[in-house]
């Protein structure tokens, strides 16, 4: 199935996953897709993943314009926890994971404009954006964003997994807050992670205050 959303407000829903959106069951193989042009989705909270908009496995999330705004997820992706996510434009702000990705948690990421900003991660890695696999940002910016954790690594800004691969050209990160270790971005220190600064990317002004690991890794 698939979701446009090019108007409106979807805000103060609960839901296990998805609190304002699910495009596709966590269980399922099929694509399912979501296209944000406007509106706002704002002030929803999910138990496990996903605070504002939940699109896992092979479906595809498009964020062309709105706001996505001041959800919650009790695990990972306090905005968005998606498969493949393109933003193009439109605001992520003020969500709140209680793991990972404060902003953002994906898979497979493009950033071809917007801003991801003001977002949280609680015990968690990557206070803006975590990404599992690739990742490429031509334009955005993302700024002003915290992972609280010291259990894990850190990356206020961004953080990429193990075996990941991320492209920045043309991007702005700057004011992002890392607990641990990566104010901007962090990488993980298990696998080969590669990471290009390419045509003007800005990454400046972030911090690490290096409380990372002050409690051990908690299984």
């Amino acid at each position: 199935g698939s979701f446009t959303m090019n108007d409106g407000a979807i805000s103060k829903n609960e839901a296990n996953n998805g609190g304002g959106v699910t495009v596709n069951d966590h269980d399922s193989w099929n694509q399912s897709d979501f296209t944000m042009n406007g509106g706002s989705i704002s002030g929803n909270t999910a138990d496990n993943y996903g605070g504002g908009v939940y699109a896992p496995g092979k479906s595809e999330a498009t964020i062309n314009n709105g706001t996505i705004s001041d959800n919650k997820a009790n695990l990972d992706g306090g905005g968005i926890n998606a498969g493949n996510l393109t933003i193009n434009g439109g605001t992520v702000s003020g969500n709140e994971a209680g793991k990972g990705g404060g902003g953002i948690t994906v898979d497979n990421f493009t950033m071809n404009g917007g801003t991801i900003d003001s977002n949280t991660a609680k015990l968690g890695e990557g206070g803006g954006v975590y990404i599992k696999g690739e990742g490429e940002i031509t334009k955005g910016s993302i700024t002003n964003n915290v992972t609280e954790t010291n259990t894990d690594l850190g990356g206020g800004g961004i953080y990429i997994e193990a075996d990941g691969v991320l492209t920045l050209k043309n991007a702005i990160i700057t004011n992002n807050t890392a607990n641990g270790m990566g104010g901007g971005i962090a990488a993980c220190v298990h696998g080969k992670t590669y990471v290009y600064a390419l045509e003007g990317a800005l990454i400046t002004g972030n911090t690490a205050l290096g409380q990372g690991h002050t409690l051990g890794h908690q299984q």
